[in-house]
């Protein structure tokens, strides 16, 4: 018994080794859902991603995001974002990360989604910190409840948070209040690689489902 649940754990902890990045949101920047975190891509890593939310009022939508980490903290992108009855719009984005996240301080960052205004230009701060030490079994982080917190203007119309909680590198669930709709998801990582993601939005009266790449350099 004692072997089998020995097994158990490494089988785990391998499942949980997978390398970690800074997934994209449904908005193409790196985030939860809606929301922006102070995260950002570290240097060198870069990711694609594809989503498409399915509206119960129709109009539907789908989305396609590329970023990267270009200087330490510093992180740029692009998506084309295309609602079901209109033409597709591309948004550039970017953010910086100013200071990491320690014991006692939190991580912090600015940034700017739609820097050219095509649909409504959102700048924002943010900070985001681990509620408590990650949850370790030797040495091998396993749980890392995190609260983010910020303010913008656009399409974030002013105060918005969010928690997420990291099960290892092998998902991530998340809820968040955008500033003006509930939202709720989850991030699966298959691989080193690649992120399935998937959640309810506005409220919850919408549905969205998205993959994403994710590489070094």
């Amino acid at each position: 018994m004692r072997m089998i649940l020995q097994v158990s754990l490494i089988c785990a902890l391998l499942l949980f080794a997978a390398a970690a990045f800074a997934g994209p949101s449904f908005r193409g920047y790196s985030g939860l859902i809606n929301i922006p975190t102070a995260d950002s891509l570290d240097t060198g890593d870069y990711n694609f991603a594809a989503f498409a939310v399915q509206a119960d009022k129709g109009n539907d939508q789908t989305l396609l995001a590329a970023n990267i980490g270009l200087l330490p903290g510093l992180e740029i992108g692009a998506a084309s974002e295309k609602p079901e009855h209109g033409d597709s719009e591309l948004l550039l984005n970017g953010k910086y990360r100013f200071q990491s996240e320690g014991l006692i301080r939190p991580e912090l960052a600015v940034g700017i989604a739609d820097l050219t205004d095509e649909l409504d230009s959102t700048p924002y701060f943010v900070l985001s910190k681990s509620l408590r030490p990650p949850l370790q079994v030797l040495h091998h982080e396993i749980l890392n409840p995190r609260v983010h917190l910020g303010i913008g203007g656009g399409r974030l119309d002013g105060a918005f948070a969010g928690v997420s909680a990291g099960i290892g590198n092998a998902a991530t669930l998340m809820a968040e209040h955008d500033g003006t709709h509930l939202n709720a998801g989850v991030r699966f990582s298959i691989g080193p690689m690649l992120q399935i993601h998937a959640a309810a939005l506005n409220d919850f009266d919408d549905f969205g489902l998205g993959l994403s790449l994710n590489r070094r350099l």
